[in-house]
């Protein structure tokens, strides 16, 4: 699914502090590049006409809206006659981001500081981002003197707002992978992004603060303090936030009657039902307003009635917004999401777009 075109540029004027864009680009298509990223005199490159040149100085964010996608573009690297190439990294909606690697005659540094990714520049529609953008991870484990390839070279991209499942056999590194996108492992090699912040480098307590602030979890055996009642489970996330009692309490209560759960605030997990207490997870999850919430086989504990209630709470979930990634083994819960990818031997096989 991916898409690879030239966007060929024309002679710089010094006069207009512009280059002509001769091909490649319609006039729909608004480009910014961030300040850090041109040479001196250029602080931005705005093209709503066809052409690139000086933003205006309203323009202080490195973003301009376009009117047909949301598309990230990548520069590979321009030669002499300013070829820039842009590929489409197959998102649902055209969502595309511009990465400039690096120029030689084309008048764009090589460099652009302040970017997720030392040079990505967003074309926006209608205010989408991704949540999730992953590039070449390789995770290995050492076994002795072995080494073990567990992800071998995956490349995902996740908008928000998006529900996706990642479906896979046992051993096939769907768990691993999701370690990585919550955090709570780091890759190998290759890079990520969670919410526009870089995980690569990120250290072991910046991790947890991420995990604490924009990541929610739901486990397959709920993992529920046994001796706490289903509101102190819901409110723990918002102990280690600093939250004070009184608003851990209301917040709390209120994740609770959102997964249907109002009358059984004080009930601790022996009292419950196993779709009750995957329900209180789901609560838990979600009481600190994750940016996104992952789900590790939400229903591999429950029965088939509990299984579909819940589904139904994840489809209620992400028609109000919330971004759900989900790792599961079987086909008949991945087919709640309306996008589907398949993991096997550590390698993203193929996509699945839910028919609307």
């Amino acid at each position: 699914r991916l898409e690879k075109r030239a966007v060929t540029l024309g002679g710089y004027d010094e006069n207009m502090m512009q280059y002509e864009i001769l091909d490649g680009l319609t006039v729909d298509d608004s480009v910014t590049f961030p300040e850090a990223g041109l040479e001196e005199g250029m602080p931005t490159a705005v093209s709503e006409n066809g052409m690139m040149g000086q933003s205006n100085s309203e323009n202080t964010d490195g973003e301009v809206p376009v009117t047909d996608g949301d598309m990230p573009v990548t520069d590979e690297g321009m030669t002499d006659g300013g070829d820039m190439s842009v590929t489409d990294e197959g998102t649902t909606d055209g969502s595309m981001s511009v990465t400039d690697v690096g120029t030689t005659d084309g008048g764009i540094s090589g460099t652009d500081a302040g970017t997720a990714d030392g040079g990505t520049v967003y074309l926006q529609n209608g205010g989408c981002q991704m949540i999730i953008e992953m590039k070449n991870i390789c995770k290995d484990y050492i076994q002795g003197k072995m080494v073990v390839p567990v992800l071998k070279n995956i490349c995902f991209q996740m908008e928000e707002g998006e529900y996706v499942a990642i479906m896979g056999p046992s051993g096939s590194g769907k768990t691993t992978l999701m370690n990585i996108v919550g955090c709570l492992d780091q890759a190998t090699s290759g890079s990520f992004w969670l919410d526009g912040q870089e995980i690569s480098s990120c250290t072991e307590n910046q991790m947890s603060d991420i995990r604490l602030n924009k990541v929610g979890f739901v486990f397959q055996n709920f993992q529920l303090l046994p001796r706490q009642s289903a509101l102190e489970n819901v409110a723990l996330p918002l102990t280690y936030a600093g939250i004070p009692k009184k608003e851990r309490r209301e917040r709390a209560r209120e994740a609770l009657e959102r997964v249907g759960l109002a009358d059984r605030v004080d009930f601790k997990p022996t009292q419950l039902s196993g779709g009750q207490k995957q329900r209180v997870a789901i609560a838990r999850a979600m009481v600190n307003r994750p940016k996104i919430l992952l789900a590790d086989e939400p229903t591999g504990a429950l029965d088939s009635r509990s299984g579909r209630q819940v589904m139904e709470l994840f489809q209620e979930l992400n028609k109000e917004g919330v971004s759900i990634l989900m790792i599961t083994h079987d086909a008949e819960i991945a087919s709640w999401a309306s996008r589907k990818v398949e993991i096997r031997d550590g390698i993203l096989e193929y996509e699945e777009v839910a028919a609307l």
